[in-house]
Formats: C-alpha cells, sequence, structure tokens
C-alpha cells in the first residue's frame, strides 16, 4: 500500500463515553447501535455499532467478567461485521472523508476500555489506511494505537 502524504490528514481519536471530549474535535461520534443517552455534541453512527447478537454476547461476557478470556472469538466476530457490511463500509468513508480533510474525529462507545471495543478495530482499519490514531484512555491521556 502506498500513502500519499501530500495529502491533508486529520487525526481519529478512540474513547469511551465518559472521556470522548476530552480532546477538542470537529467531530464526535457515538458507534453504538443501540440508542443510548446521546450527548448533544455527538452524532451517533449506528452503522458502526454491533449487531443485537454481538452485542448481547459482548454484554454478557462483561457482565460474566469473562470479556478478556472471550476477547478472540468478539474480536473476530466484530471485524467480519465491520469488514464485511457493505453499510458499515460507507460509514467508515464518510468518516474518512473528513479525517482527508484534516480534520479530528473521535469515536467513542459505551465500552470503558478501548482495547475491549469494536472501534479499536475501527482505529486499526484507519492506522492501516495510513491515518494517524490514537486511544484516549480511561484517565484521559492521550497515547498512540
Amino acid at each position: 500500500m502506498v500513502i500519499d502524504f501530500t495529502k491533508k490528514r486529520g487525526l481519529l481519536y478512540l474513547a469511551n463515553f465518559f472521556n470522548y471530549d476530552s480532546k477538542e474535535a470537529d467531530m464526535y461520534c457515538y458507534c453504538e447501535s443501540e440508542e443510548d443517552l446521546l450527548p448533544l455534541d455527538a452524532v451517533q453512527i449506528r452503522g458502526l455499532g454491533l449487531s443485537k447478537n454481538l452485542t448481547l454476547k459482548r454484554n454478557n461476557w462483561l457482565e460474566q467478567g469473562t470479556l478478556f478470556k472471550n476477547s478472540t472469538q468478539f474480536f473476530k466476530e466484530a471485524k467480519n461485521e465491520i469488514t464485511s457490511s457493505r453499510h458499515k463500509l460507507q460509514e467508515l468513508d464518510r468518516i474518512e472523508n473528513r479525517l482527508q480533510e484534516g480534520e479530528k474525529v473521535v469515536l467513542f462507545s459505551f465500552i470503558d476500555e478501548i482495547k475491549f471495543s469494536h472501534i479499536s478495530i475501527i482505529g486499526e482499519y484507519f492506522k492501516e489506511k495510513g491515518y494517524r490514531v490514537k486511544i484516549i484512555d480511561s484517565a484521559s491521556h492521550v497515547k498512540a494505537l
């Protein structure tokens, strides 16, 4: 893959529901399929949320404290959902258009630990395309993905 460094590039942050606004951004995107309490300064991109089935699985694993044990299965299923759906790929294109304009975009989900959230897969997707991706951890510290 060749990356064109002459293009203006934005910055993608990954965060959780409680710290997504700790960085100033042009767009805040809540990436869950279920409608929760949506902050006024955010847009919900349901198309980048998980299917109801996988959301239920994830929530059960969280409640049982077994998400870490089942993380390989979870990420395999989540990556398959994200990369095989035409609708999800269109939503990723929408975000990429903003990044190509040099904007800062924050993707956030309900899961506190980004490494156990499906948005980490989205972050890897954009990192592989040459975009800068940073994680805002639960203490609002920023680190590279």
